[in-house]
């Protein structure tokens, strides 16, 4: 829903700069994105046992992997992302920094998440988690309409950020 959110507030200039930062922007969460099947299987055989202090163990040391491997790729896309997107659009679409700094802190707050929903995957959390994510949705995009009228291309990004942190 965020071009569409974006494109009502701003107009297509700024979805353009969007749409190529969020694509070029993967490269972020390349990380979590690869370990994400990986994570679910471990906690849920860790459930299973029933190993609190192997559970908590795992969590701290993968959220602590995957937070400093994500930020490294944010610190790469932020570096590199506005150079790539006017060699991409022959210069042809504005490179926002706050857009790509955004886009990077919430690939951060991807990777935390990618660790944390399946820990909290289990058949008693996930109609609360479930109810949270889709909750939010609404609420978010009133937000991103708003942030894109006051920020531009970054609004729906921040409007996700803010999401995230509750």
């Amino acid at each position: 829903l965020d071009p569409i959110v974006l494109s009502i507030a701003t107009g297509p200039v700024v979805v353009a700069a969007y749409g190529l930062a969020s694509r070029i922007g993967l490269l972020v969460t390349v990380l979590p994105s690869a370990l994400y099947p990986l994570y679910w299987a471990n906690f849920s055989r860790l459930r299973v046992a029933g190993d609190l202090e192997r559970i908590r163990q795992t969590y701290r040391k993968e959220l602590i992997l995957v937070v400093v491997g994500t930020v490294v790729l944010g610190i790469i896309f932020v570096a590199a992302g506005p150079h790539l997107a006017a060699l991409l659009s022959a210069g042809k679409v504005q490179r926002p920094m706050l857009l790509y700094c955004s886009v990077a802190i919430l690939g951060v707050f991807s990777a935390v998440q990618t660790i944390t929903l399946p820990l909290l995957g289990g058949t008693k959390t996930a109609p609360r988690v479930a109810l949270l994510v889709f909750g939010l949705i609404i609420p978010n995009e009133f937000l991103s309409y708003f942030l894109s009228r006051l920020v531009g291309a970054a609004g729906p990004i921040l409007a996700s950020i803010a999401a995230s942190l509750t």
